[in-house]
């Protein structure tokens, strides 16, 4: 039988493989069946991962829209299972999207997640916006 994390990890990492080479589309493909897998199995460490790898990919399509929702999936997970590098992974990602999205609040509310996030584990504060 086959070791299916195994196969989501390996998979996982041929998508970011394919985004180093700037090849999006195989990418998402290859995640769309790493999370299938996921998902099958209950694997939600994987399902974070998979959701932060597949922002990039969307970013670099140019979908911010998407990149968006798959970062707060990553948020959402990472919060949930306790998993507060990844959290702060997607927080920060969030907060570069909304720069680029030009929304504010999103930028600010990222701002005062990461700042509470770090606070409570004792790392860096946020680096503070363009000017």
């Amino acid at each position: 039988m086959p070791d299916r994390h195994g196969v989501v990890v390996q998979s996982y990492n041929v998508a970011q493989a394919l985004l180093a080479g700037e090849r999006w589309s195989d990418a998402l493909g290859v995640l769309d069946e790493a999370a299938e897998v996921a998902r099958a199995t209950g694997d939600e460490p994987m399902l974070l991962r998979i959701d932060l790898v597949r922002a990039h990919a969307f970013v670099g399509l140019g979908s911010l829209d998407r990149a968006v929702t798959a970062t707060v999936a990553a948020a959402d997970r990472a919060a949930v299972l306790k998993q507060f590098a990844k959290l702060d992974q997607a927080l920060e990602l969030l907060a570069a999207l909304a720069d680029r999205a030009e929304d504010r609040p999103l930028r600010a509310a990222c701002e005062e997640k990461l700042g509470a996030l770090r606070r409570t584990m004792g790392l860096r504060p946020p680096a503070a916006p363009p000017a």
